[in-house]
């Protein structure tokens, strides 16, 4: 394989030949079921798309704990393992947060950085922007390099 520069992307299959001497190998779904990287999780199968810390903060805002999350999902695999923790948690209220979570890509950001996602999201699918939309855009340019 050819020498590789700073910053190029390699896809996760070609990192053997890249990497002399490391060989990544995914984890089977028994070695993830006998994981526990908290010590104390209970672990739930999840077969939709979630974003972790929109997750954990609702699961921590129903149960009035403070809940540590880890999702580890297969390559290949129809659902993954969601590490839940502390274990004490009630686990009929972490599967019903988990059923009722609609998954939101821009949570956590302020609404100034949500409307400038959706700008630039304009912007990437090629669709036409107002005024005001093509000022945040450049504005947003403009910023990225500081």
């Amino acid at each position: 394989m050819a020498e590789l520069e700073h910053g190029t992307e390699v896809p996760v299959e070609q990192i053997p030949q890249v990497v002399q001497g490391v060989e990544f190998v995914p984890p089977t779904p028994e070695e993830i079921a006998q994981e526990d990287p908290f010590g104390d999780s209970k672990q739930f199968s999840v077969n939709k798309l979630v974003n972790v810390m929109q997750l954990q903060d609702e699961l921590s805002e129903a149960t009035g704990m403070t809940i540590s999350l880890s999702l580890i999902w297969p390559q290949g695999a129809s659902e993954g393992v969601l590490h839940v923790s502390p274990g004490a948690v009630d686990g009929r209220t972490v599967v019903g947060k988990i059923r009722a979570h609609e998954s939101d890509p821009l949570y956590g950001l302020t609404e100034v950085e949500r409307v400038r996602a959706k700008v630039m999201e304009k912007v990437r699918g090629g669709q036409k922007l107002d005024p005001e939309e093509m000022t945040l855009a450049l504005q947003a340019l403009a910023n990225r390099g500081r």
